[in-house]
């Protein structure tokens, strides 16, 4: 099962390679999604 890890506001998706670099050490898997690209994807899509 993968870890969901989710920025707020003036972060990004690269803010967490930290912690996920730790999680896999642990051998928790994990993602961050680029909510600016999934939110701009679900734009255009609706539109």
């Amino acid at each position: 099962m993968k870890n969901i890890l989710i920025h707020g506001l003036g972060q990004n998706n690269q803010s967490w390679d930290k912690i996920k670099n730790y999680l896999k050490d642990k051998g928790l898997d994990s993602v961050c999604l680029n909510l600016i690209q999934l939110t701009n994807t679900i734009i255009l899509f609706l539109k």
